[in-house]
């Protein structure tokens, strides 16, 4: 029972207390748990890793949002404040991209396809997976990525 694990897990405990219950599921907000807790964010995905993995949980995050850390205090905080508006506008305009041109291959395989290339009737796998490994090949200046200084889990399967 979660009561049990909470009794085991001060993570499960802390969810239990500032969860909000949907469904039978615990909604929580990673951030706000972790804040509660006094550890970095980090800390309470590995956990819930971890138990995921041990098979005691099972978990599904519903917004992957960004979650900074400020390590050394600004002297000016409108130029980071200006610094990470501008930051996390090239990002959403690189997610913003990837929708279009994801919108535009199936477009391009519902209406466009000529079947040259291995598609019939409505499988059209082999389109698609070359459209998308061009979108991929193809450079358009979209290097956020290269801003971050390290791999984030979170924009991993965002940012080309």
């Amino acid at each position: 029972t979660p009561e049990m694990h909470a009794g085991k897990n001060v993570v499960v405990g802390e969810i239990l207390k500032k969860c909000e219950r949907k469904d039978g599921q615990y909604a929580f907000d990673i951030p706000t748990l972790a804040n509660s807790i006094g550890v970095m964010n980090a800390d309470i995905s590995n956990q819930l890793q971890n138990l995921k993995l041990k098979g005691e949980v099972t978990y599904e995050l519903k917004d992957q949002a960004y979650c900074y850390t400020i390590v050394k205090v600004p002297e000016d905080y409108s130029s980071l404040s200006a610094h990470l508006t501008k930051w996390l506008s090239e990002v959403e305009s690189c997610k913003v991209c990837k929708l279009d041109a994801m919108f535009n291959t199936a477009m391009f395989a519902i209406n466009s396809c000529e079947k040259l290339h291995g598609c019939s009737g409505a499988h059209h796998t082999p389109c698609l997976q070359r459209r998308i490994l061009d979108y991929f090949n193809r450079d358009d200046n979209c290097d956020v990525s290269n801003k971050m200084g390290q791999s984030s889990p979170f924009l991993r399967a965002d940012i080309k």
